[in-house]
Parts: C-alpha cells; structure tokens; sequence
C-alpha cells in the first residue's frame, strides 16, 4: 500500500513539473503562471497541487537542488588536479549539461523573471567549488572564495551570452574566448599547472 502511495505521490510532482516547464516555456512574455492555471494543465485540482507545494515559488525553488545537484555531480566526474591540468573540463560541464539538458532549464537560469533561482543555484556551485579548492588545493578560504565565484560567474556568463543571443558568435566561439580570459585569470593565480619541462640532452 505504502509502495502505490508513494508511486502516486511521484507521478503527481511529475505531471505538475511537466505543466509547469510547458507552461513556463509557452510564457516567455512574464506574465506569470497561477496555481489554478497550472492544477489545470497538470490535470490536478488546487487541493492536491498544495499538498506538494506551497506556492508556485515554492514549487521553483525546488528546481534550485535539482540543477545544482546535477550539475555537482558532473563536477565531482573530475579532480581539482584534472582541472588544474586542463581547466576547459570544468567548462565542458557546463557546456554540455546546457547544451544537451531540457530547454526549461536554461531558459530559467537565463530569464529575467527567474534570476532568484539562476542566483541560488550559483551560489550553491560557488560554495561546492570553494570548497573543493580548500580540501583538495590547501587553498585560503578567502582567496578559494574568489576563485570559486570568478570560474562559476564566467561559467553561467557563457549560457547567458549565448540564451540573449547579444552576440553572434557560436557557442564554441564564446566557449573558446571565455577559456582563454579564464585560465589568463587563473594562471596568474597559480592555478594552471604547466607542463613539465623535459631535461635537455
């Protein structure tokens, strides 16, 4: 009985993300989206949707765990070290999880009405990065603080230059321009590790 409870409950949340991805991707012009409009959409009354959520801000703040979860997880496929050798993976992962993800989820890390939840999800990438750098670097908490913000601000700045469409330069272009101001930054933070030198004979 518990098992069909709980398969009812996860089918519920399914169908009122869905209506609301749908629903946030048709309403590109911000008017906003009502909890009856959505319990409509999803094929729910408003009773059951408040069982759920609180409110539809409630509803996508949830969302802030979900991107950031899913983006650590992708961060954490790699070492500080294999960063240091090689930090155009750390913006791989960012490329590619925007790239190849749900349209829904760059258009809210890009969006001006949804910008409380693109500032959340950076600050939990900042902290994850920043601690990273302590643990696995020896970094100060201070200096590992501004090095985290610097990478993961130019990180989302390359999704928000390519969402805006303010440039026309491909997404390999911004990708490649930002690298070589990030690791120019990085370096002069002894962050990038150079290449062994090879004795001469």
């Amino acid at each position: 009985m518990k098992n069909e409870h709980d398969r009812r409950v996860i089918r519920t949340q399914h169908a009122i993300k869905q209506a609301f991805e749908e629903m946030v991707l048709a309403d590109h012009d911000g008017h906003g989206i009502s909890v009856s409009e959505l319990a409509a959409h999803a094929g729910i009354n408003r009773k059951t949707f408040y069982l759920h959520y609180d409110s539809i801000v409630d509803l996508a703040d949830s969302y802030v765990d979900d991107i950031a979860q899913d983006l650590i997880a992708r961060l954490r496929v790699h070492s500080m070290e294999d960063y240091q050798n090689n930090w155009e993976l750390f913006m791989h992962v960012f490329d590619e999880f925007f790239t190849s993800n749900r349209e829904f989820y760059t258009y809210v890390m890009t969006s001006g009405e949804y910008s409380f939840l693109a500032r959340r999800v950076q600050h939990e990438l900042t902290t994850f990065l920043q601690d990273e750098l302590v643990t696995q670097v020896h970094q100060d908490s201070g200096e590992a603080a501004l090095i985290a913000n610097f990478i993961v601000s130019n990180m989302m700045l390359m999704v928000r230059i390519h969402a805006a469409g303010t440039t026309t330069m491909s997404v390999a272009d911004i990708r490649d321009w930002l690298m070589k101001l990030m690791v120019g930054g990085l370096t002069g933070a002894g962050l990038v590790k150079q290449p062994e030198q090879q004795p001469l004979n």
